[in-house]
């Protein structure tokens, strides 16, 4: 492949333009088997310089809509041929989550947070380096502990949560007030209050506006 100096592999960081990406370039500078080559100015202007530079791995900032790395990866892929593309994000819990596995299955090499260390970032540089031959794509050991806890809870609150729980928490996110849901289900206001007093407490949700969320994620609604 082509910007190969010696036995170091050429990155391009990609990101809006801030202290973010100075201190992801002044990482990559730290690191002897990493060259860093230029630095553009957006999206648009790496696209232009990617015949001549030709980076092996490409770091992007994922934060759509001003920077959607997805559509980065396959933009490159079309001008460019085969990539490697690490993500980067500063988004957190289950959005976080769900845009890295999505990441992966769409072709990144690899998908961390900006919560995540150094050594974790670098990590992911080295083995993006090792799958220019062959490897595996990596999520980032903080992106995989909190889908361990997002999914792990998930299952928790499925098994906690009773058939009348679910119903009332089903009509909780419809729209339903605490005397319509008491009419629906021929109970009384009271008891539909002791169930979704149940209902935060098994799924450690403090507003009706996180139970409409949970209820939502869960194809109550």
């Amino acid at each position: 492949m082509g910007g190969l100096d010696s036995s170091r592999a050429s990155v391009q960081v990609i990101g809006n333009p801030g202290l973010l990406r100075e201190g992801i370039c002044a990482i990559l500078k730290e690191m002897a088997d990493v060259k860093c080559v230029e630095r553009p100015r957006d999206l648009q202007d790496a696209l232009a310089a990617c015949e001549v530079c030709r980076p092996e791995i490409l770091v992007i900032e994922d934060s759509p809509p001003q920077l959607d790395g997805l559509l980065a990866v396959d933009m490159f892929r079309q001008k460019c041929g085969l990539v490697q593309a690490i993500l980067f994000s500063s988004a957190i819990g289950g959005a976080l989550v769900k845009r890295a596995f999505k990441a992966i299955d769409f072709g990144a090499t690899g998908y961390i947070s900006t919560s995540d260390t150094v050594t974790e970032f670098q990590r992911l540089i080295r083995n993006s380096m090792n799958l220019i031959g062959d490897g595996s794509p990596v999520i980032s050991s903080r992106i995989v502990s909190w889908a361990k806890h997002h999914y792990d809870r998930r299952d928790r609150n499925e098994r906690v949560l009773t058939p009348r729980e679910h119903q009332v928490l089903r009509l909780i996110a419809a729209g339903f007030t605490t005397k319509e849901v008491a009419l629906r289900l021929s109970i009384s206001p009271k008891t539909v209050e002791s169930h979704r007093v149940n209902i935060m407490n098994a799924t450690g949700l403090k507003s009706i506006a996180g139970l409409v969320r949970y209820a939502v994620d869960q194809g109550l609604v």
